[in-house]
């Protein structure tokens, strides 16, 4: 029936807007931290590490990676709601599979028009005062799901940017590759803040 429809549709779009306010509410913090203007940043979650490189709009991609999250669960989840009204007659075969193919029209959307921003790096720390040649970083990026990842690793395992032929024609970012790590990090330094540009220049080429 359309007004089932409707219904579902309504109660969709509520949980979504409380979902993204809630993590808006949570880390409004973040867009209004003043940044020191000191040549070295020290990083407030890891005390012994300064930051090199810090993506100001980290918390869009997050918001977007996390509704994509909450839609496809919510989207999979009615499918058997759906055809359980369906069999009850509550809906006809041609509405169910209506509002089915929106729902995975729309979840297929969002995980195309995502990929820009899965596995993108927010923040690069380095090991404070660590004059070895092999020095402790760790890279905090956001995930396919919009989890944070810290990931902890040294300089000799970081591939450099020079090292693969992909940035050359890519000015948007940069694919980062850690030998260690099966996934493919994206650096947004167009748009992001190297901090440090002697120390990035000579782990990441």
């Amino acid at each position: 029936m359309n007004i089932l429809t409707f219904h579902f549709s309504k109660q969709l779009r509520w949980h979504s807007y409380n979902s993204i306010n809630d993590i808006i509410r949570r880390y409004n913090h973040a867009s209004n931290k003043k940044y020191s203007t000191s040549s070295t940043i020290k990083s407030n979650k890891f005390p012994d590490y300064k930051i090199i490189y810090m993506f100001p709009y980290a918390m869009c991609p997050y918001i977007f990676n996390k509704f994509k999250r909450n839609y496809t669960i919510t989207a999979g989840a009615l499918i058997p709601v759906t055809a359980s009204l369906q069999m009850l007659d509550f809906m006809s075969s041609m509405e169910n599979l209506s509002f089915t193919a929106c729902n995975c029209l729309l979840v297929l959307m969002l995980h195309t028009i995502g990929f820009t921003c899965n596995n993108l790096v927010g923040t690069i720390y380095v090991k404070d005062k660590d004059d070895s040649e092999n020095q402790n970083v760790i890279i905090s990026y956001i995930n396919y799901w919009g989890k944070r990842i810290d990931l902890r690793t040294t300089v000799d395992d970081i591939i450099p940017f020079t090292e693969n032929f992909m940035n050359t024609s890519n000015s948007l970012y940069k694919i980062l590759k850690i030998k260690s790590c099966k996934q493919t990090l994206k650096v947004y330094t167009k748009y992001g803040k190297v901090t440090e540009e002697a120390s990035f220049s000579n782990i990441f080429g």
